[in-house]
């Protein structure tokens, strides 16, 4: 099977959006989406994940508490607030990046072996650029997908 020939199956959400609201009858459902829609969904559901809070208690990530495993990471969707959260600090970014990978492993089902790998911190800008890498298995094709994240001080952005 050729890769742009791959279809899979849209996820419940992207089937129930409408994309004509106006008409008056719905049009064809879209059940499938190709690899290149799949790509779109994933990165588009991992950018919801990563820019809501979760609701639980916030812990900081500066606390000296073990990051590498999920015992920090509570059932609630989202990020734990890291408001206050050192980038400058190696350790602390190693523990970030440590927590986005276990919850884009906990909450994005779509891409396996999810590693997120901070790339660099702008002081300058009050920025951090990562990488999140993974793979997509589509029946027996497998594609390794990468994409970068910035994380950004709010007060900083233009």
């Amino acid at each position: 099977m050729s890769k742009s020939a791959l279809k899979v199956r849209a996820p419940l959400f992207e089937r129930l959006i409408d994309d004509e609201p106006s008409a008056k009858s719905e049009g064809h459902v879209k059940n499938t989406i190709t690899l290149k829609q799949l790509r779109e969904s994933i990165r588009s559901e991992i950018s919801m994940l990563l820019n809501t809070r979760e609701s639980k208690i916030p812990y900081s990530l500066n606390d000296d508490y073990e990051y590498l495993g999920k015992t920090r990471i509570s059932n609630s969707y989202g990020l734990p607030d890291f408001s206050y959260f050192e980038y400058d600090k190696e350790r602390a970014i190693l523990r970030l990046a440590a927590t986005l990978t276990n919850i884009i492993g906990k909450y994005e089902p779509r891409l396996a072996n999810v590693k997120v790998q901070a790339l660099e911190y702008d002081n300058n800008k009050q920025c951090l650029y990562l990488e999140v890498k993974g793979s997509i298995a589509i029946h027996e094709y497998v594609e390794q997908y990468t994409f970068p994240i910035l994380i950004q001080d709010v007060q900083t952005r233009s």
